[in-house]
């Protein structure tokens, strides 16, 4: 799930130097809290729930 996570907050703006603690609180930590970090905008916050959607998505394939 963290590199679909990577993968589109990335493209969706995020720098490469905050991916690491972005990414890493957004899925260990607080989701609310990640998206207080600095220079956090909307629309990483929203790449990062669609890639956390498409890595569930891509883990139950397996499962169905």
């Amino acid at each position: 799930m963290p590199n679909y996570v990577a993968l589109y907050t990335i493209e969706a703006g995020l720098p490469l130097s905050e991916a690491e603690a972005f990414i890493g609180e957004w899925l260990l930590g607080s989701p609310e809290e990640a998206a207080k970090l600095p220079g956090i905008t909307p629309q990483i916050v929203a790449a990062a729930v669609k890639g956390t959607q498409w890595g569930y998505a891509k883990a139950l394939q397996y499962v169905w």
